[in-house]
């Protein structure tokens, strides 16, 4: 190599003047690198510090997405609470009317034709049984009062008649045959006496009634529900005096319409609101109202202490299933997402914050999962599911 060589270097490479921007194949635009920046932003708050495993032998928590309002609507998250296998699916609010069941009611009728002379008791005055409810003068009654007398008379008189001719058999004056047709005698006798006793009682007086006077008693403990006879007025045997109903237990009476009273079931439940407590469906009719269209269906009502018969209610009437397994919940099936074959639901813990929980799915039906594992009435997030996953920290 000549002395010129080792005395003068060799040039350097020409230096690249290109601007960097230049170079860049594709160009990344600032608005861009803000926005994953933002979308990361709950990830990296969430994410713990790496802790060296001879630190801590405790698994870290799961990791908890925090977002800010603007955020929550942009991914587009709602939530909603999980229902309970026990609180029914609703299908709809329908209107109602409380009534007493027929077997709790008894008729007040007139036994005998006779004129309304007193009305002791007034519609919704409680009455107990064998309580006077209404008097009736009747000469008819005075008819069946002495038909009864006549009839008990004439049996004392057979019966004496028998034991007379006890005592001539006894003694020879008498062939027994004539005794036999004593007996008869007295035994018809005492028949006739007490059929016209029975009807006696039945309309209402006694042997010693007086003045014809017939008091009719409540037949049994209950409230007074409708009063047909006025003071003064001339009734009819047979005629509607009053209606009587026991409370202690009430019915609801739905008119639902054809469509929906196909999925209704005995069992189902029905929400009276106002925290009057609820009625569980018995019958649903097979006939449809040609008019209205409506079916109609029965409930009994659990706590008859808030409601009055004739109430008129707007009820909310919801179908029940038999829960999957004690303490599951229901939820949208868009509610479900899975982690490493997890199920997984993300719970809302205040606002903004999502917790994810892994459950366990425990029934399925088309659109409707039944899981366990979740709080009872916790609010977990039916939409936005997918965004929120994506932010979660990779496993």
């Amino acid at each position: 190599m000549s002395l010129q060589a080792l005395t003068h270097p060799m040039p350097s490479p020409r230096a690249d003047t290109t601007p960097a921007r230049i170079r860049c194949s594709r160009p990344i635009g600032v608005a861009a690198l803000l926005g994953l920046a933002w979308l990361a932003a709950p990830v990296l708050a969430a994410t713990p510090p790496s802790v060296p495993k001879a630190a801590t032998s405790t698994p870290a928590p799961a990791a908890e997405l925090r977002l800010s309002a603007d955020q929550v609507r942009a991914l587009g998250v709602q939530v909603s609470p999980a229902i309970s296998e026990t609180a029914g699916r609703p299908l709809g609010r329908f209107p109602a009317r409380v009534v007493v069941p027929d077997g709790a009611q008894r008729l007040v009728a007139a036994p005998v034709t006779g004129v309304v002379e007193a009305l002791p008791v007034a519609i919704g005055d409680p009455v107990r049984a064998g309580q006077a409810v209404l008097v009736l003068r009747s000469t008819a009654a005075l008819d069946l009062q002495r038909e009864a007398l006549d009839r008990r008379s004439q049996a004392d008189l057979a019966d004496r008649a028998v034991q007379r001719d006890e005592q001539l058999l006894a003694a020879g004056v008498i062939a027994p045959s004539r005794l036999e047709a004593t007996r008869a005698q007295a035994q018809e006798a005492r028949r006739l006496a007490r059929l016209r006793e029975a009807q006696l009682a039945d309309a209402g007086g006694a042997l010693d009634a007086r003045g014809g006077r017939v008091t009719i008693s409540a037949p049994i403990d209950g409230t007074v529900l409708g009063r047909d006879a006025v003071v003064g007025e001339r009734v009819e045997a047979g005629a509607r005096l009053m209606q009587i109903g026991s409370l202690q237990q009430l019915w609801l009476e739905l008119q639902v319409p054809a469509g929906v009273a196909r999925q209704v079931q005995p069992g189902h439940r029905v929400d009276l609101g106002d925290g009057r407590g609820s009625a569980q469906v018995r019958t649903v009719a097979r006939a449809v109202d040609p008019q209205s269209q409506t079916v109609l269906v029965r409930a009994r009502v659990s706590d008859a202490g808030r409601l009055r018969a004739g109430e008129a209610l707007d009820v909310e009437l919801q179908a029940t299933e038999a829960a999957a397994e004690p303490g599951s919940q229901r939820l949208p099936i868009s509610a479900l997402t899975e982690v490493m074959g997890q199920p997984l639901v993300f719970v809302e813990a205040s606002a903004g914050v999502y917790r994810p929980s892994p459950v366990r799915v425990v029934g399925a039906s088309a659109d409707v999962r039944s899981v366990s594992g979740l709080p009872p009435g916790a609010r977990v997030v039916v939409q936005g599911v997918a965004a929120l996953k994506a932010l979660l920290p990779t496993p």
